[in-house]
């Protein structure tokens, strides 16, 4: 009768630890537990102010990054518009469209 009564205190025990979280005699059982939680601040700059608008002249030009990248675009406010949208760092390289251009920016 004894090995009975200890296998049901210790079942039961195991029991509640596994439902509460912690052992029947804690006074914490039925309270929430806080969790500790981390935060982590990161720090944005201030939206970049792009050109919303260019002129609709058509003087094309070959913009690029000095390795691989070369885009046509329809005039120099229209490249220096895309290099601040997409913090880019093209220059002009030619004052025409780029060979093999696959298209041309407008604005």
């Amino acid at each position: 009768m004894k090995s009975l009564t200890l296998v049901l205190l210790v079942g039961l025990t195991v029991a509640l630890v596994s439902v509460n979280g912690s052992p029947a005699g804690d006074k914490k059982i039925g309270t929430s537990h806080k969790m500790k939680t981390t935060s982590t601040t990161t720090t944005l700059s201030p939206a970049r102010k792009c050109k919303s608008e260019c002129p609709n002249d058509y003087n094309p030009i070959c913009g690029s990054d000095g390795a691989k990248v070369n885009l046509s675009f329809g005039n120099k406010c229209v490249m220096e518009k895309y290099n601040c949208e997409h913090n880019a760092k093209l220059t002009v390289k030619m004052e025409t469209e780029c060979p093999n251009s696959k298209g041309i920016r407008l604005a």
